[in-house]
């Protein structure tokens, strides 16, 4: 696995490149901030799903809403500041107020 370091994931967040949404990692055209991160560790991972769903799942293992904990650990993040930085994306802040927390709070 080629995982990006925390400064191209805040970088990525920043760049304007990823269109922000809500309540999956991956819907439409739209990424929450972990969804960004999962598309920095694997771009092709993603697939549409077979019933119609918007929502994408990223690699074989169903995920929709959190990366895997493999992904979280390899990156140096625990599980509670993933659901922490998921529910800061669904509660309105933006990718840039992410980046800033990611930095300063997690001290990473």
């Amino acid at each position: 696995m080629n995982t990006p370091t925390i400064k191209e994931w805040t970088t990525a967040l920043r760049s304007g490149e990823y269109d922000q949404g809500r309540a999956s990692l991956h819907c439409d055209d739209r990424f929450c901030c972990l969804g960004v991160l999962c598309d920095l560790v694997d771009p092709d991972a993603w697939k549409a799903q077979e019933d119609g769903d918007p929502r994408h799942i990223w690699r074989d293992d169903g995920v929709l809403g959190l990366p895997p904990r493999a992904v979280l650990k390899a990156v140096g993040i625990s599980y509670e500041q993933a659901l922490s930085l998921a529910n800061r994306n669904d509660n309105g802040y933006t990718f840039d107020q992410l980046a800033d927390v990611i930095e300063k709070e997690y001290h990473l």
